[in-house]
C-alpha cells in the first residue's frame, strides 16, 4: 500500500471511514476524552512512515501527538434541512478522498458534524496502513465504551492493549525461520509455474497506468439463496468461502475460456488471543490457484476448490513480495495475474456504536449515480456473512476497464449462476457459462496485449545518451550489488525488488538531479528504459527552469 501511494500520489488511498448519525444528546467533551484514550492506547493512531535518506520508509510510533487529539467540529445547523444532509455527505466524501501524508501523519481523522439540536454525524477514518476491517470494529467498540465512561462515570479502557502491531510483526518474523522460508519459496515456485493473465471481459482496453479507483455495486443475496449456498457447502463438506469462490471462478472461466485461474483473497492474520484487541494492519494475502478443468460439474468443482484453499492456507506465511517474484520475476506480465481477480468473505462480527440516550443510525448516502471505491484488483467481490440470513456483498470493478454499470452487470451474471447451482449443484460447468459482457472495441479474444519490454520500444521515447545509460547502470550496480551486462537487462530479473526501485529513485534524484517517478521505474524496468526516463526528467527540469527565469 505504501508503494501504491508513492506510485499513484493522486489516488484517494485506502480509507473507508466509519460514519454514524447520532440522534440524542452528545457530549463533545466526552468524545474528546474517548478519542484521547484511543490514541493513547493504540500505537496505530501515533504511527507514521517517514522516508529515510535512501527513500525507503521506516515505521515511527510517536510517544505522543503534538496536540491533544480532538474531534474536528463543523456546525451545519444554520442551513436548510435538506441542504444539511447534502453538505454532510459532501464532507464525508471529501474527507475520504483526501490523501494522507504518510511521512508526517497522522494517518487518521475524526469529525463531528452538527445537523441540529441533538442531531450529529460522527466521522472517523483511518488509513489502511494502520487499520484493517477488524481494527475498525475494535475502534468503534472502544470509542463507545470510553465515551460512556467519560460521560456517565466508569472505568476507561486500559491504557495499553494486549499487543501492539510492531510486537506482533516481530513474533511473526521470528516464526518465519530461514529453513521454513526456503520451503515456502520452493513450494510456491512450483505451485505458480505457468500462471498467466486472464482475459476478463472488460469494456475498455487496458491503460498503461495502474489504477485503484473502482465503480461499485452493493446488494444482498436473499436468505433463501444464502441458505441454499450454505447447505450445498455443508453437504459437500466444504466451506462457504470455497462455495462462493467456486462460483466466481466458474463465471470467469466461462467468460475467458481459461480454466487456470488465480484469485487473491485476504485473511484476518490474527493468530492468538493477544492479536484480537490490536488495532493495525494484520491482514494477510491468500493466493488460490484453481483449475476448473478438473471438474465436469459445479458439485465436482467444490472439493477441487476446497483443496486449493487448504493448500494455500498451509503455505500462506510467505510474504506477498516473494509471491510476486515467483509469479512474474521480471514484472513482464501485464496485467499481473495477482492484480486481476479478488475475493473476500468477511465473517467478523460487526461492531455498533452505543451512546447513552442516543439512537444510532446511518447518514443517508449521497445519491451518486455510480458509487465509487478503491481496490487493487480489476474485479473484487466481497461477501459479508453473519452465519444466518442474507449475504451482503460489494462488487468492485476497475473504473478504467469497465463502464459505470460494469459491476452491476457482472453481479447480475454471478447471481444468475448462484441461483442455478443453489437449486442444481450437479449442473455441468459447460452449461453455466454466461453470456459474455461487451468486449473492448478491438475485435478478438479480449486478451490485452502485453506492454513493451522497455520504454525505449515506444517511438515517442527518445533514447538516452551513452554517458547517461552508463551512469544509470552504475547506480543500479550500487543499489543491487550486481552489475548489468546489457542496457536491456531487466532490473527485477537482476534481483531488484520494489523497495530497491524506491532506493534507485532516491539515488537518481540525489546523484543525477532527476525526479523520476516510482511508477516509471517500475514499468520501464530496463537500464535503457530507466535512462530514457532520467533523460526526459532532466530535460523537463531545464525547460521549467527556463520558463521560470523568463517569467
Amino acid at each position: 500500500m505504501w508503494l501504491f501511494d508513492q506510485m499513484l500520489p493522486a489516488s484517494p488511498g485506502y480509507d473507508a471511514p466509519t460514519v454514524v448519525r447520532v440522534r440524542g444528546p452528545l457530549s463533545i467533551a466526552a468524545m474528546d476524552v474517548a478519542l484521547d484514550r484511543l490514541v493513547t492506547r493504540h500505537d496505530s493512531f501515533r504511527t507514521r512512515f517517514p522516508r529515510t535518506g535512501d527513500g525507503v520508509p521506516v515505521q515511527v510510533v510517536d510517544a505522543a501527538l503534538a496536540a491533544r487529539p480532538r474531534w474536528r467540529y463543523l456546525d451545519l445547523a444554520g442551513l436548510p434541512d435538506q441542504r444539511r444532509l447534502t453538505v454532510a455527505a459532501d464532507v464525508v466524501r471529501q474527507a475520504a478522498a483526501r490523501p494522507f501524508d504518510l511521512d508526517r501523519g497522522p494517518l487518521w481523522y475524526a469529525a463531528v458534524i452538527r445537523l441540529g439540536v441533538d442531531d450529529h454525524v460522527l466521522l472517523l477514518g483511518m488509513h489502511h496502513l494502520v487499520a484493517d476491517l477488524w481494527s475498525l470494529n475494535i475502534v468503534i467498540d472502544e470509542l463507545s465504551a470510553a465515551y460512556r465512561a467519560a460521560s456517565h462515570g466508569g472505568a476507561l479502557p486500559a491504557p495499553v492493549p494486549p499487543a501492539q502491531p510492531a510486537g506482533l510483526a516481530l513474533r511473526q518474523r521470528d516464526r518465519l525461520t530461514p529453513a521454513r522460508l526456503d520451503r515456502l519459496r520452493r513450494w510456491w515456485a512450483d505451485h505458480l509455474t505457468g500462471v498467466r493473465p486472464v482475459a476478463l471481459p472488460t469494456d475498455r482496453p487496458r491503460p498503461p497506468l495502474p489504477n485503484l479507483t473502482t465503480y461499485c455495486h452493493e446488494g444482498q443475496l436473499p436468505p433463501d439463496l444464502a441458505d441454499a449456498l450454505r447447505r450445498i457447502g455443508h453437504q459437500h463438506r466444504v466451506t462457504l468461502y470455497a462455495t462462493l469462490l467456486a462460483a466466481l471462478n466458474t463465471l470467469v472461466a466461462g467468460w475467458s475460456g481459461q480454466g487456470d485461474l488465480l484469485t487473491v483473497s485476504v485473511t484476518a492474520g490474527r493468530h492468538g488471543r493477544a492479536a484480537e484487541g490490536t488495532v493495525g494492519l494484520l491482514t494477510g494475502c491468500l493466493v488460490v490457484r484453481v483449475d476448473t478443468t478438473k471438474a465436469a460439474t459445479f458439485a465436482a468443482l467444490l472439493p477441487v476448490v476446497q483443496e486449493a484453499v487448504v493448500d494455500a492456507l498451509d503455505h500462506a506465511a510467505l510474504p506477498f513480495a516473494d509471491l510476486v517474484a515467483h509469479v512474474d520475476p521480471g514484472r513482464d506480465l501485464e496485467p499481473s495475474p495477482l492484480r486481476q481477480l479478488g475475493f473476500s468473505l468477511h465473517n467478523t462480527p460487526s461492531a455498533s456504536a452505543e451512546f447513552p440516550g442516543a439512537t444510532i443510525g446511518a447518514l443517508p448516502p449521497r445519491q451518486d449515480a455510480w458509487p465509487r471505491g478503491v481496490s487493487e484488483a480489476d474485479l473484487w467481490w466481497e461477501v459479508f456473512d453473519h452465519g444466518t440470513g442474507p449475504l451482503a456483498y460489494r462488487l468492485q470493478a476497475d473504473d478504467r476497464l469497465f463502464r459505470p454499470d460494469g459491476p452491476r452487470r457482472v453481479m447480475s451474471a454471478l447471481r444468475q449462476l448462484l441461483h442455478t447451482v443453489g437449486r442444481h449443484p450437479e449442473t455441468p460447468l459447460s452449461r453455466l457459462a454466461p453470456v459474455a459482457l461487451p468486449r473492448p472495441a478491438p475485435a478478438g479474444s479480449g486478451q490485452v496485449p502485453p506492454m513493451p519490454a522497455a520504454a525505449t520500444d515506444h517511438p515517442l521515447v527518445e533514447p538516452a545518451p551513452a554517458h547517461l545509460r552508463h551512469a544509470v547502470a552504475l547506480l543500479v550496480t550500487e543499489v543491487l550489488g550486481i552489475a548489468p551486462t546489457s542496457d536491456e537487462d531487466n532490473f527485477f530479473r537482476l534481483g531488484g525488488t520494489s523497495m530497491d526501485a524506491v532506493r534507485l529513485a532516491a539515488r537518481l534524484a540525489a546523484d543525477l538531479g532527476a525526479e523520476v517517478s516510482l511508477y516509471e521505474l517500475m514499468t520501464t524496468r530496463t537500464v535503457a528504459g530507466m535512462a530514457a526516463a532520467v533523460h526526459r526528467a532532466q530535460r523537463d527540469s531545464v525547460t521549467r527552469s527556463s520558463r521560470t527565469s523568463w517569467s
